[in-house]
């Protein structure tokens, strides 16, 4: 029992870890957008606008890469474990979305307000600790 505990845990931090990165890749390639530069000069206007299209690039294939990561992860969370399993790492992805919200529109987590969303993705973050618990250790789908 205390084993099974602890592999759960394990389990869960080792993929909240996974999520928090996985989610801040995917939502700062889908809210990025290209700088303006204005008032440089031509020379450098184009030299700017040149590197503005190869970081567009790259950001457009690192999106794509993410979300192909986090599809193998639920697959892997799915071959190796049961369904619930990934409907308990799934609330982990959810409850990521806010706090990376924030922190790309402010650049740090304080004076985060703390209202209902901030309230649900901190509800939804402990709701999915027994749950790999129980799909884990009690339930097998």
């Amino acid at each position: 029992m205390l084993l099974c505990i602890i592999k759960s845990i394990f389990l869960w931090l080792s993929s909240l870890l996974v999520v928090q990165t996985l989610v801040g890749m995917i939502i700062r390639g889908l809210i990025w957008s290209p700088p303006d530069f204005e008032g440089a000069s031509t020379r450098v206007y184009k030299m700017l606008q040149r590197e503005s299209r190869k970081s567009s690039f790259a950001n457009i294939t690192m999106n794509v890469l993410s979300i192909i990561f986090v599809a193998a992860f639920f697959y892997a969370l799915y071959h190796f474990f049961n369904i619930g399993i990934v409907l308990s790492i799934g609330l982990l992805l959810v409850s990521c979305l806010p706090d990376m919200l924030w922190k790309i529109r402010t650049g740090s987590t304080e004076n985060m307000p703390k209202n209902v969303f901030y309230i649900s993705a901190n509800l939804l973050t402990l709701i999915s600790l027994p749950l790999t618990w129980f799909f884990l250790c009690k339930y097998n789908l």
